[in-house]
């Protein structure tokens, strides 16, 4: 049920009665429990830190695998993109730590537009609000929080 899988993206920075969400599973930074993108992360990671696959490239031209990549898009005709990747490679590892963000409130105001829908649904769907409610206990510690967030950003 998607009740049930929301409640397993609970920001595990804010005690469990706080109905506070994060859209991404959560690895523990330095403290802080951060966004982990796996979707965007795992590709980074496999090409920017797939040891494997730089040796091979490294044994086919020893000066550097970013020629091999350069003659690969010379021979398809976008050779002239070769100096873009070469920048997006080297930045790869900047790149891979800027997605892991600590959570905001974005997917705690969707799941509170959702509990709204099940609220006014729930004569036709009373065990989805009630795992809903269940879940979602202190919602006016929610609303606080998004008030120091919300002021932290635009006082």
């Amino acid at each position: 049920m998607a009740i049930e899988a929301i409640a397993g993206y609970h920001d595990k920075n804010r005690p469990a009665n706080v109905p506070a969400y994060v859209f991404w599973p959560q690895t523990l930074m330095n403290g802080t429990w951060s966004a982990t993108p796996i979707n965007l992360l795992k590709p980074i990671e496999y090409f920017g830190a797939n040891r494997f696959l730089q040796s091979q490239l490294l044994m086919l031209n020893p000066d550097s695998w970013a020629a091999f990549v350069e003659a690969i898009l010379n021979d398809i005709g976008l050779g002239y993109f070769a100096d873009e990747i070469a920048d997006m490679v080297s930045g790869l590892d900047t790149t891979a730590q800027a997605f892991r963000i600590p959570p905001d409130l974005d997917d705690s105001s969707v799941n509170l537009a959702m509990g709204g829908m099940l609220l006014r649904l729930a004569s036709a769907f009373p065990s989805a609000y009630s795992l809903w409610e269940k879940s979602n206990i202190d919602i006016s510690a929610l609303f606080d929080l998004e008030t120091k967030v919300g002021c932290s950003y635009l006082c």
